[in-house]
């Protein structure tokens, strides 16, 4: 969480947990905080106080995340004008226990988007010096592809989630970014759409396709919760990749020997 600079407000039912926080007192907390309370408290039985308290916190944000629908909502965005970058989330049960993973972690990578890396539902191998990228839905082969990399002695960045990074110069990277935030500087030299199959070969990606492809990779991690202007940050940066890296598919069938046709195509014999 370190690399999401949002600014995030934890408003519990206690609402001695304000006072660590009154450098925001624009942002009406005290009345957030005695609201969520209410809501929490003897409002839980009493529709009179719900219906009141969830129109004065739709005053102060908008939703940003639904649970069951927009009463059960934890995310917000405040409404005021100096709060752009302001997130509070609503503990309640389960969340004052342990931190609501989920939302916090979609604020990270909407914070990246929005500033220019793009999370990418795939893996990331540094092969012979080279990385690549294998990208594909849940289930058709990203960790076994990850695994034989380790085998082989390869380094793997992830098996499930990259961030891609632009540098100034024009070269596109990726880190390592779900199980753990690998940093790396190589740039990637090709991505790899993964397709189960009967035997393994490798077949260029028109860009048009590749880009569309990219985006929907991303999508898988960010969800339709993404803001329109996050959204075409996000199509933006799928377009630069789809011009300067290239995509191909890889038709695999689970074994290593896919690794000697991307050794033969990037001369890594």
């Amino acid at each position: 969480m370190d690399l999401c600079e949002y600014k995030i407000i934890l408003i519990s039912t206690d609402q001695s947990e304000y006072n660590k926080i009154k450098e925001f007192d624009y942002l009406e907390l005290p009345k957030l905080f005695h609201t969520w309370g209410l809501i929490r408290g003897v409002g839980k039985v009493d529709s009179t106080i719900q219906t009141a308290g969830w129109k004065i916190i739709e005053q102060i944000g908008l939703p940003f995340y639904w649970r069951n629908g927009s009463k059960n909502s934890i995310l917000w965005k405040f409404n005021h004008e100096k709060a752009k970058d302001i997130f509070f989330i609503l503990l309640s049960g389960v969340e004052q226990n342990y931190l609501p993973r989920y939302e916090l972690l979609f604020l990270s990578n909407l914070w990246q988007v929005m500033n220019g890396s793009l999370p990418v539902h795939g893996s990331g191998v540094i092969h012979k010096g080279s990385l690549f990228l294998f990208t594909g839905r849940s289930g058709t082969g990203k960790s076994t592809i990850a695994k034989s990399g380790l085998q082989m002695g390869d380094q793997v960045l992830d098996e499930d989630q990259v961030l891609v990074k632009f540098s100034n110069n024009g070269l596109i990277s990726a880190h390592g970014w779900g199980f753990d935030v690998i940093p790396n500087k190589l740039p990637i030299t090709a991505v790899f759409n993964i397709l189960q199959d009967k035997s393994d070969w490798i077949s260029p990606i028109r860009r048009t396709d590749f880009a569309q492809l990219i985006t929907e990779r991303s999508y898988e991690i960010l969800g339709n919760l993404i803001p329109d202007e996050g959204m075409r940050h996000l199509l933006t940066m799928s377009s630069k990749i789809a011009r300067q890296i290239p995509g191909y598919d890889l038709h695999f069938r689970k074994s290593t020997d896919f690794w000697k046709l991307i050794d033969a195509e990037f001369g890594l014999d």
